[in-house]
């Protein structure tokens, strides 16, 4: 007995938020869509502790939200709002400093834990099976691309059909990998270690991030005054050595570390390392086949955009689908899929070039480096334009933002 395929105008491959946020904004649309992972597809919220995953979420992410009225529940749940961030050369010993009354803004963006996210949008979709089909736990074992659909199979003999397939699985994409798609890559030859902190003094709704001689460290402000999430980025050797740090050594280190204007910090958490690389897919699209969030960029997590540009990426794709939906065009064609790669490819790569090129340059500790970095901070610090720039593009304020990123268009 054969499996008759089941037939779907797109499949997101990846349960993650960006492929999870693509179904959302397509699911009010009269597209048969299904979302396949390897594990599951339901992550009830853990509200009695923080989780150590957390996101800093721009007003274009948030925007976003906004459109699939989930904001208010995400602020009912649980988020932080921060409106200053202070970041300090510890080489020169010098500040700069980014306030959101400088460009008219309430906030600069928001920490939001990475479970209330995903939590919510799993909940959106199952709101919305109508037109939305999960496959949970879905091993895949075969892909075909064909002249006018494509099929995937997974080990049960399960075929599915499909006009589009989407890999949004991750920076270890199988998508990616096995259709092809070549990728430029890098070690940053850093880890990144994350945990819940207890500060000694409230954080006043202020991101801090230092950088050190070994990389890069941010203390992000959790909705308790006194709580935040840490990110230490630094050589894999010396993140081990971290982690193996009783919790009294590693409070003190971190401590001694930063010189924190928060004070003493305390534990509240495991310790979690990530190892930390840089990949850029060379092409976002081929024919019947496209890749969004970390399936097809990844980056140093210093400037906190990495989800921010997973999220643009599925509300472009999703705008592009709408259209050619609404046009009876055929999704999967190259030409489709054209403008997608063509407006995030751009939008990215000056992104990952600028992170890429301030995560080298302030990890440099010798003298002339020690006295650019100075003189840096000092010019951009007094230059308000280019400060206040600077400001508006990280909040996702500029640039050639889809619709759905934009607070105009939401209704």
């Amino acid at each position: 007995m054969t499996n008759t395929p089941l037939d779907y105008h797109i499949i997101i491959v990846g349960g993650g938020i960006a492929g999870l946020t693509l179904a959302s904004l397509l699911a009010q649309s009269s597209l048969r869509i299904a979302i396949i992972d390897t594990g599951p597809l339901s992550h009830p919220l853990q509200l009695e502790h923080y989780d150590t995953r957390v996101s800093a979420i721009n007003r274009a992410s948030e925007n976003i939200f906004r459109h699939l009225k989930i904001w208010k529940k995400i602020k009912q749940i649980r988020l932080s709002s921060y409106e200053k961030m202070i970041v300090t050369d510890t080489a020169s010993q010098k500040k700069l400093e980014f306030d959101c009354a400088d460009i008219g803004e309430p906030n600069l963006g928001h920490i939001i834990e990475n479970q209330v996210m995903r939590a919510l949008l799993e909940d959106y979709l199952h709101e919305h099976t109508e037109r939305i089909t999960l496959f949970p736990h879905f091993q895949i074992s075969d892909v075909q691309i064909g002249p006018h659909q494509g099929q995937l199979e997974n080990s049960n003999g399960k075929k599915l059909n499909f006009k589009l397939l989407i890999g949004a699985d991750g920076k270890a994409s199988w998508v990616r990998k096995k259709l092809g798609f070549s990728l430029t890559q890098k070690d940053y030859e850093h880890t990144a270690l994350v945990a819940t902190l207890k500060t000694q003094h409230p954080h006043n709704q202020i991101a801090y991030q230092y950088f050190l001689e070994a990389g890069p460290l941010a203390f992000l402000p959790l909705n308790d005054p006194h709580t935040c999430s840490l990110v230490w980025s630094s050589p894999p050797h010396q993140a081990q050595e971290h982690l193996a740090l009783s919790k009294q050594a590693f409070e003190t280190a971190l401590t001694q570390a930063v010189h924190s204007d928060l004070g003493t910090v305390t534990l509240l958490s495991e310790r979690h390392l990530f190892p930390l690389h840089y990949q850029h897919a060379q092409r976002y699209t081929q024919k019947r086949v496209a890749l969004i969030g970390d399936a097809a960029h990844t980056l140093h997590p210093m400037a906190g955009l990495g989800l921010n540009l997973g999220l643009l990426d599925a509300a472009c794709l999703a705008e592009n689908l709408l259209a050619a939906h609404a046009q009876q065009r055929d999704l999967g064609l190259e030409k489709t899929l054209r403008r997608y790669e063509r407006q995030q490819k751009t939008y990215n790569t000056l992104t990952l070039q600028t992170i890429n090129f301030l995560k080298t340059f302030f990890c440099h500790t010798s003298p002339p480096t020690t006295l650019l970095k100075h003189l840096g901070l000092l010019a951009v610090n007094h230059a308000s334009p280019i400060k206040n720039f600077l400001t508006r593009y990280a909040l996702g304020l500029t640039g050639d933002l889809p619709n759905f990123a934009k607070l105009k268009s939401i209704q």
